[in-house]
């Protein structure tokens, strides 16, 4: 507001010489002389400055901040990326062992299956072993031609006899054998 003052006193002192009225323009060229003697502009430059100097101080601690931030984020996602990978390849190792394990179950389940067919070729129900089991010779005649490889219809046909039957005495042969499918007369 001071500035204005001195610029005010300076246009009067002018119109005054204008008028040549040279005391009223000598007195208000003095009066704002004095003012701008009194106007502290280094002062208030220096409060700029010093204001200036705030706000750079404030920006550069925002940034700093702001960089500090994205360090944390980027600190925790790679932290979390690296629990992730590890998560993820403990999951892998665990399921390479599952499945080593079920490939060995695989394997025995497979080797067992083998030594039970193997054992089931070893005792195939003769004639000799068929002999303690006290069998007609009517089941006789369908288990010869069971192992013929004759399914319940031929076997109906050759012996004159319907299918129905055929699967009845099958039937009684199976659970006098202690067997459960044609498969194990063979």
């Amino acid at each position: 507001m001071g500035i204005y003052k001195v610029n005010l006193y300076k246009q009067l002192s002018h119109f005054y010489v204008g008028r040549k009225d040279y005391k009223n323009a000598y007195n208000l060229f003095i009066i704002g002389s004095n003012l701008i003697g009194s106007y502290d502009a280094p002062s208030r430059s220096g409060k700029l400055n010093s204001v200036e100097k705030e706000l750079m101080m404030a920006r550069k601690d925002l940034e700093l901040r702001n960089d500090r931030n994205k360090l944390i984020f980027v600190s925790v996602l790679l932290i979390i990326l690296f629990i992730l990978i590890c998560v993820l390849f403990q999951l892998f190792r665990v399921n390479r062992k599952s499945r080593k394990l079920v490939e060995q179950e695989n394997d025995r389940i497979r080797a067992e299956l083998e030594k039970l067919t193997d054992e089931l070729a070893k005792n195939n129900y003769s004639e000799k072993d068929l002999s303690r089991y006290n069998l007609t010779e009517r089941q006789l005649e369908i288990i010869e031609l069971i192992k013929a490889g004759k399914s319940n219809k031929e076997i109906a046909a050759e012996l004159f006899i319907s299918e129905n039957t055929v699967k009845y005495h099958l039937k009684i042969i199976y659970s006098l054998l202690g067997i459960d499918n044609r498969v194990r007369l063979k």
